[in-house]
């Protein structure tokens, strides 16, 4: 997904093949497009269990049958930089806020019943996802007005480790 496969191609003078965008010919075929990241666990860390990141968006890998599947679980770090933001931070350090919070419980369970983890992985989630699903749950919680950023954050960890819970289970 880094950079234009044609352009490093002509940087290279045409010399040096270039092999470029997984992501478009996977989800042309169907994939979900990280065709590359079941293989570069099972081949990196293929002994272990599981293979989890915590990116953008949650991800796991893992052997089910003899076969290593990966897919995303939930948003992770886009969601919590975007609640820290609200309190003029990039980030929640060491994640003082979301510690100094309360779960909101009502909010927890629904982001915990959005219909897509309900899907079998693998699945894949994107902005487009968080913008037309996630933030409306919130928007219509701060309906009477907005929540307090350590609240929020609270409740995002507390969703995205039940939902890491859950997927390590088996049960996403």
């Amino acid at each position: 997904q880094l950079g234009s496969g044609a352009e490093l191609y002509a940087a290279f003078g045409a010399a040096i093949p270039v092999v470029s965008d997984f992501r478009s010919l996977d989800v042309a075929l169907g994939g979900q497009g990280a065709p590359l990241v079941p293989v570069a666990d099972a081949l990196l860390f293929g002994n272990f269990e599981a293979c989890l990141n915590l990116g953008g968006f949650s991800n796991i890998s893992m052997d089910r049958a003899g076969r290593r599947v990966a897919w995303d679980v939930s948003p992770c770090n886009l969601v919590l930089n975007a609640l820290a933001r609200r309190e003029g931070l990039p980030f929640d350090a060491s994640g003082q806020l979301a510690a100094s919070g309360r779960v909101l419980p009502e909010l927890l369970a629904d982001w915990m019943n959005l219909p897509y983890h309900k899907q079998v992985g693998p699945k894949s989630l994107g902005v487009e996802w968080l913008k037309g699903s996630f933030w409306p749950v919130l928007e219509r919680h701060e309906h009477n007005g907005v929540l307090a950023a350590e609240d929020l954050l609270a409740t995002a960890v507390a969703y995205i480790a039940s939902q890491v819970r859950l997927a390590v289970k088996g049960r996403q």
